[in-house]
């Protein structure tokens, strides 16, 4: 069944971004990067301003990465909800289909 594959990879795929963002090296790879490219930014003289917009760039990426892994941290923990309820619901005699 597709859709139940496709729960179990996003579950999957949670599990592991959960590690991800957990793991105390990354957080610091992260942080490593994100302040050097800080750092470096106010390092640059008024003229380059394309190389301040680099660095942005590269900032707002680490943002939007560690995002999406919280995203998919949440999309795991909805799905896990949501087959919680539909146990109970069928324990209850009552099936919920969504």
């Amino acid at each position: 069944m597709p859709n139940t594959d496709h729960r179990q990879l996003a579950k999957e795929r949670g599990t592991q971004a959960e590690f991800l963002l957990q793991n105390s090296m990354f957080a610091a790879v992260v942080s490593a990067v994100y302040d050097s490219n800080m750092e470096e930014s106010m390092q640059t003289q008024p003229h380059e301003e394309d190389r301040r917009e680099h660095l942005y760039r590269m900032n707002r990426a680490l943002n939007d990465i560690v995002g999406l892994l919280g995203q998919w941290v949440d999309v795991r923990d909805n799905i896990h909800t949501e087959e919680q309820l539909a146990t109970q619901d069928e324990h209850e005699g009552t099936i919920t289909y969504e």
